[in-house]
């Protein structure tokens, strides 16, 4: 049996997960810690297959300083970060956890996600690991249809607004704006976007393309000009 440590603050959500993850993985087992106190008394003296800690617990820095020990010198497994807070993302991955999962969470997400950080526990790291939001991979500032989009998950239009992406919606941008050819399958981007196990048939992806596609229209980018859909294959992509 794999043995889970659950560091979170709100008593609903961590007994939902005490509930959820034998229900997901039948050969793991969850420990729940009452307090942060207790948290580190657990993580000290025994041995975890993973930790899952809130870094929002105690306030601004409690839980956060909590995953910085924990993922330096007094590492003993992989530890899944959460929060509410996208803002606190980018400093969160500065501290090396093996995943950053945002609240509220889909479960199918956190089921492919959670096993990841399992495996990659297994193995020592060969190459530096990518940080992600929501499975999807963060990189470097980019451009795209006249807006230009951060890591921070920022965007700028032409008009000046600023707007905060979604995981998502940043994943689909991101992924525009570095496709190696002029048509993206939409099997392709499911994958790249919402993971390996990305169900086919939902109309999510459509949704969000299609919110993306207002926003550049009221901002001033050329996000019509750019992305033309191909009726149930994909999207063709201008020069951009």
């Amino acid at each position: 049996m794999k043995r889970v440590l659950i560091v979170e603050e709100s008593r609903d959500l961590r007994q939902l997960l005490r509930e959820m993850l034998p229900a997901l993985f039948h050969d793991w087992e969850t420990v729940a810690a009452e307090s942060l106190e207790e948290a580190e008394r657990l993580h000290r003296h025994e041995l975890f297959a993973l930790a899952i800690l809130d870094v929002d617990y105690g306030g601004a820095r409690r839980g956060l300083d909590l995953l910085c020990d924990w993922t330096g010198t007094a590492r003993r497994c992989p530890v899944v970060a959460t929060t509410i807070s996208h803002v606190r993302v980018p400093e969160i991955w500065t501290h090396n956890p093996a995943e950053v999962l945002l609240k509220p969470w889909d479960v199918h997400e956190i089921r492919v996600r959670l096993a990841r950080a399992v495996a990659g526990g297994a193995v020592m790291a060969t190459a530096p690991v990518p940080a992600r939001v929501d499975g999807v991979e963060l990189r470097a500032a980019f451009t795209f249809a006249g807006a230009s989009v951060t890591p921070d998950l920022e965007c700028r239009f032409p008009d000046g607004h600023c707007e905060k992406l979604g995981a998502k919606e940043y994943g689909i941008l991101a992924n525009f704006a570095h496709a190696p050819q002029s048509l993206v399958l939409r099997e392709e981007l499911l994958r790249e976007v919402w993971g390996a196990d990305a169900n086919s048939q939902s109309n999510s992806i459509n949704v969000y393309v299609s919110r993306l596609r207002r926003l550049f229209a009221e901002h001033g980018g050329d996000f019509e000009g750019t992305v033309t859909t191909e009726a149930k294959v994909g999207w063709r992509l201008a020069r951009h």
